[in-house]
């Protein structure tokens, strides 16, 4: 199972250990590839980093990070957080990658793309909600767009994101997204 790849390495590597110790890239507080006033809102990205449950726990900041948010050591596990990059390629992906903690187990690699969720505020966690296509998929529904490679700030479509209500933003922070309504509270009798 490849754990790292050539975007993270020279200044970058270890790019998950090098973001776990800024805290807020694990919550709400981070830059979001989408719109800023939607928590909880889904976005599309590639993972390019999976730590082992080793490297999660000798981690002492990451480590309190996640008991901070609620997650004990029994739900710490290899691939429990990853590097997940928005936008490809060029030095905005660098800038618009983030620590995300993946709670199912799902068994992710470098080069899945995968579906994440912005947390609700202060002390939640951005978690990884699904596998959007797995690496190396060469007849999957999603791919960097355009698809011209030597582009910089392409973004992931899946060709079912119009169809499940994902919207297209463009400007200086492209993407597509999906909000998700906050949860309500049980009305009062």
């Amino acid at each position: 199972m490849p754990r790292h790849t050539g975007w993270t390495s020279g200044v970058f590597a270890p790019i998950a250990l090098l973001f776990a110790a800024i805290l807020p890239l694990l919550t709400a507080c981070t830059v979001s590839p989408g719109r800023f006033v939607d928590p909880l809102s889904l976005h599309a990205g590639e993972v390019v980093q999976v730590l082992t449950a080793k490297e999660i726990v000798s981690n002492d900041e990451l480590h309190s990070a996640l008991h901070g948010a609620g997650v004990s050591n029994a739900d710490i596990h290899d691939a429990s957080i990853v590097v997940v990059r928005y936008l490809c390629c060029g030095p905005q992906s660098e800038a618009a990658a983030q620590v995300l903690f993946n709670p199912k187990p799902l068994a992710l690699v470098v080069g899945d793309m995968v579906e994440t969720q912005w947390s609700a505020g202060t002390g939640a966690i951005n978690i990884v909600t699904r596998v959007l296509q797995r690496a190396g998929q060469a007849d999957g529904s999603c791919d960097w767009q355009p698809r011209r490679e030597r582009l910089a700030r392409r973004v992931i479509y899946c060709d079912w994101m119009p169809r499940e209500n994902w919207v297209k933003q463009e400007g200086g922070i492209a993407g597509w997204y999906k909000a998700v309504p906050a949860p309500q509270a049980p009305s009062q009798p």
